[in-house]
């Protein structure tokens, strides 16, 4: 069960890493998100800082949670 365990683990780490680029640079991603849909940014709102800060955490727990799936998995 090596494979799948090593999988599970850099799923949580891709998991980390987009939390990671939504919680520390927050204003910067969302002025790039709106680029690409808009093609053009604007000074994002407080609101959607929160927002955005809060699906941030939420997906670093998801991560968290995948990694140690992911060990768990391998030490058995």
């Amino acid at each position: 069960m090596i494979i799948p365990g090593i999988f599970t683990i850099l799923f949580g780490l891709f998991f980390v890493f987009i939390a990671y680029k939504f919680l520390f640079n927050t204003e910067k991603t969302i002025r790039a998100l709106q680029e690409l849909k808009y093609k053009s940014s604007s000074q994002p709102n407080p609101k959607a800082i929160i927002l955005t800060r809060v699906f941030a955490v939420i997906l670093l727990l998801i991560g968290i949670y995948f990694i140690g799936l992911g060990i768990s998995s391998l030490m058995n």
